[in-house]
Order: C-alpha cells, then structure tokens, then sequence
C-alpha cells in the first residue's frame, strides 16, 4: 500500500506495550523475545488485514489502513494473537491500542497531521487489551462492521491534546472476555 495522497481518508492505528519499562527491568532478557513475539503478531495483524506498518515505536508500532473496518479487525486479531501466545517470565503482553480516521499528509514514507496525531493520543487513554476509537458519528454498533465487532462507550477520560474519550468507543468481538473500565483510568484490581 505505499504512500497515499494526502486527500485521501486514511485510518491509522498506535500500540504500545503497557507497562513495558517495569517489564524491561524485571525481565530484560524475556523481554527482548517477548517483544519479537509481539512485532510479529502486530505485523501480521496488519498485514493480513489489508494495512500496512509505517513503522514501530519501541515496544509498539504505527500503522496505516484504507478501511477503518480493517484496521478495528487487525486490531481484533492482534488482541487475540497476544491473548493465545504462550510468554515466558514477563506473563502476558498487553498492548492498548487507538484508532482514527482523517486526511494526512504522506511524506518519505510516513504521514502528518493531526489524524495522525489524534491516533496516537487515543491510544494513549487505552489500557493494555483495549481497542479504543474515535467515533465520529452516530450510536456505538451502527456501520459495517456491525454483529462481527462490537462497539461500547469505555467512559470519560483526559488525553492530552484536544481529544477526550467521551468521543470515543471501545471495540470488542463476540465471545472476548472483555470488560471495559473507563478509558484513561487504571482497571480494577482483583482483591488480594
């Protein structure tokens, strides 16, 4: 998919390893095949469905996609790729991932512009498991991807920049387990 016109609608997606720093010092040689583990799981997410990686991030990637469609579905994928992957010392991966769609400048290869960084800021309200995206029109469930993914309001949460999670959804496919506490706030902890 190489670079588009910059009058194009793109989706981009951001992930990032939650909590990756305590991992890296705790486990720093498990880590670094955890994190392999991880770019193949990510890139052929993105890569079987339709998207193309722009590239990574540390311990997550950029990636762009003509369809929102596809990109919330190679989010979906990757999620359960990571869920079913057996890790070593480090315990589950868990990667947040954010998704948005609008115009941007391409440019050597990469894009600019504030779709691109709205993207970026929506992952960063995510917590580790979660698919969080901009919703830009009407209920959460309505379009194409509609009975396959399945659209919820995570809550309220402050991002920097001018995007809030109130315009935000969470997207989920039938049978996860997935519970989805308010986005930009930490998950409840299971009593000890």
């Amino acid at each position: 998919m190489g670079p588009e016109p910059a009058s194009q609608t793109l989706t981009f997606l951001f992930t990032d390893v939650e909590g990756s720093t305590r991992l890296w010092e705790q486990h720093p040689d498990s880590m670094r095949d955890a994190l392999g583990q991880h770019d193949a799981i990510l890139r052929s997410a993105v890569e079987s469905s339709h998207g193309q990686v722009v590239k990574t991030t540390g311990d997550g990637l950029h990636a762009v996609f003509a369809s929102a469609v596809d990109c919330v579905n190679a989010c979906l994928r990757a999620q359960r790729g990571l869920a079913q992957e057996s890790w070593d010392e480090t315990g589950p991966i868990r990667v947040r991932m954010g998704l948005h769609a609008g115009e941007a400048a391409a440019r050597e290869g990469d894009y600019y512009g504030p779709a691109v960084n709205r993207a970026a800021r929506i992952m960063s309200a995510a917590h580790g498991g979660q698919v969080l995206l901009s919703s830009n029109r009407g209920r959460p469930g309505d379009g194409p991807a509609a009975g396959r993914v399945h659209l919820a309001r995570p809550g309220r949460a402050p991002t920097q920049g001018p995007v809030t999670c109130r315009a935000c959804v969470s997207a989920y496919s039938s049978g996860s387990a997935c519970q989805l506490p308010a986005a930009g706030r930490p998950p409840a902890q299971p009593a000890s």
